[in-house]
């Protein structure tokens, strides 16, 4: 496998109460420069969305060990943000199904 991208993976980190008891605001927590490879969506996954309303654009494969759930990705190379809508494990890599947001981020 050819890892030729650069992916930032965006997670949420959970709000709270501060010491005073005011709300903490959730925040986004960023893992930057995760290596990555970006392939085609096979048919069955593709179709499989389709049904359920959902465009499914490609398949980021990354390391398992950098995964953690997170929803949302970014290519640091073109600033398009992505949405995880499935995740597929094979051997010590992940497959994540994603969804463009529309969202550029200005990448370089």
């Amino acid at each position: 496998m050819e890892w030729n991208k650069f992916i930032t993976l965006i997670g949420e980190v959970a709000g709270g109460q501060d010491e005073q008891g005011f709300p903490i605001p959730p925040s986004q927590k960023l893992t930057e420069n995760v290596l990555a490879s970006f392939k085609s969506v096979r048919g069955s996954e593709f179709y499989t969305a389709n049904a359920q309303g959902i465009m499914a654009d490609i398949v980021v494969v990354i390391n398992a060990v950098n995964y953690g759930g997170e929803k949302k990705l970014m290519d640091e190379e073109t600033g398009k943000e992505y949405e995880v809508i499935r995740t597929y494990e094979v051997g010590q890599n992940i497959e994540l199904t994603v969804t463009d947001l529309g969202v550029d981020s200005g990448g370089n």
